[in-house]
């Protein structure tokens, strides 16, 4: 199983979104490569950044598109979503410039969420079929949401559309509690589960302000040990990347980083 490190774990809004600091320094980090989180900071000069990714010699088989797109599947009106499909382009155009294989996407988000599932699920499905014209795996993610579960909507998209794929992501599992029932569908681990996004949560059941801050993993409350045991048994062929944060303004913690690692790499054994 490949593990990545996703860049949002030391480039955010502290600093700047400043790649520098991963070409210059990504080498340091005891990974398989990265999962690139695009920020929409980026979008003036993605070509530019692309091609200084690119001669890093640093792998990125996954994009993490821009969470924005999750926002405008919710919420945007029907006359004003073809804005949303034309961004769906460009990260999907900067998903190939990288070479990735893997786009994860927020499939809703603010403020509307999960409230209006048939117009919600046809957008997915449409995005994802985008995608796969362009030869990339779009891999839904389970994020938080208001109205209902995150794992009865992956039910109903697999449903509709049994080759679609998913990125199961431990925190807003463990901030649904449904973690374990998530393992126990069997369903989602012939396939359907893609990628994993690995970090913590600390907190009650779908208390919204404990989603931050992010604990590394294994230093909240999610059951690792059951986790990793569940991804054995199941035999996951899928990748995972770290998603738990190490920020600076001005430098790259990768010490602190490998440790992170480090706990994914020994838990899989």
């Amino acid at each position: 199983m490949e593990i990545y490190c996703s860049t949002g774990v030391f480039l955010g809004r502290m600093n700047g979104g400043n790649y520098h600091l991963l070409t210059e320094n990504g080498h340091h980090i005891h990974c398989d490569g990265f999962e690139l989180m695009l920020f929409p900071m980026w979008y003036d000069k993605l070509g530019e950044m692309t091609a200084e990714l690119r001669s890093s010699g640093l792998r990125f088989p996954v994009l993490h598109a821009d969470k924005a797109i999750g926002d405008q599947i919710s919420s945007a009106p029907d006359s004003e979503f073809g804005a949303c499909l034309d961004k769906w382009k460009v990260n999907l155009e900067t998903a190939c410039a990288i070479g990735a294989q893997k786009v994860v996407t927020h499939i809703w988000g603010i403020p509307d969420s999960d409230r209006y599932l048939e117009r919600l699920y046809a957008r997915v499905l449409l995005l994802r079929e985008t995608a796969l014209s362009y030869g990339l795996d779009m891999l839904c993610e389970n994020c938080c949401c208001v109205y209902g579960s995150p794992l009865a909507h992956f039910r109903d998209l697999l449903r509709l559309e049994p080759g679609i794929g998913f990125t199961i992501d431990t925190r807003p599992a463990q901030f649904h509690r449904e973690l374990e029932a998530e393992c126990a569908a069997a369903e989602l681990w012939q396939g359907a589960v893609r990628h994993l996004h690995i970090s913590d949560f600390h907190g009650e059941k779908g208390d919204w302000k404990a989603l931050y801050p992010i604990p590394a993993p294994g230093r909240g409350d999610v059951d690792y040990p059951a986790f990793f045991a569940h991804l054995k048994r199941v035999q996951y062929q899928g990748t995972m990347s770290l998603e738990s944060p190490c920020m600076h303004p001005d430098h790259l913690d990768w010490e602190t980083i490998n440790t992170y690692l480090a706990f994914l790499q020994n838990g899989i054994q």
